[in-house]
This record gives C-alpha cells, sequence and structure tokens, in this order.
C-alpha cells in the first residue's frame, strides 16, 4: 500500500460515481514475487474494520480511476501501481487490507494500518 484517501465523489472524463457514505480509495503497488505468473483481481482484497467487519472492493466504481486494478496479470519479479476502492460508512476506521490467496493468486498477503 502506498497511500490512501476518502471521499464522497470519483470522476473522470467518462464515469462520474457519488456516493452519501465513504469511498476509501487505496493505491497499492504489488511485485510478483513467486516464480509464476499472478493474476491479480481486486475482488480478492478484504477491508477489515476494528469490529472485525469486512469490506469487499467497489470494481465498478474503480472504473472512473486512472488506474484500476481490476483484473491484472504480473510475471514474476515484475511490479505493478493501481488503485482499488470500497464503498464504507463514512469515518469507518480499519486494522488491515488483505489479499486472500484465491483463484488468481498463490499468495495471501495483510496490510495492517
Amino acid at each position: 500500500m502506498t497511500s490512501t484517501e476518502r471521499t464522497q465523489e470519483l470522476r473522470d472524463s467518462i464515469f462520474e460515481y457519488s456516493t452519501s457514505n465513504e469511498y476509501f480509495v487505496v493505491h497499492i503497488e504489488y511485485t510478483n514475487t513467486s516464480t509464476e505468473a499472478q493474476d491479480l483481481w481486486a475482488a480478492d482484497f478484504v477491508l477489515v474494520d476494528t469490529d472485525g467487519k469486512e469490506y469487499s472492493t467497489n470494481r465498478d466504481v474503480s472504473l472512473a480511476l486512472e488506474d484500476p486494478i481490476i483484473i491484472d496479470e504480473v510475471n514474476p519479479g515484475l511490479s505493478i501501481q493501481g488503485t482499488i476502492v470500497f464503498e464504507v460508512p463514512p469515518g469507518t476506521e480499519f486494522t488491515e487490507m488483505r489479499l486472500d490467496e484465491s483463484f488468481g493468486t498463490s499468495e495471501s498477503l495483510t496490510v495492517q494500518f
């Protein structure tokens, strides 16, 4: 994770989204340290709040970003930078974000806040 931001509106030249809740935007850099290509799916990321509630990504809203991670293949030794979006209640505090091992990746990763 390189940075985060909170907003109620996301837009680019084509897409525009707004919410009465909050978009929690996470900018990440992912490096594939395995020996095989890895598929990085936005749906594999989970955000956990201080009460243990888990939030999934909002892939549709991610389209309003310049560098969304939706589904990206990352070859061994290479890195990508991108952004994922979660829609959450305003002011929610988080303890961690996880990349769960699933169909596309053979890795699990947890980032503490």
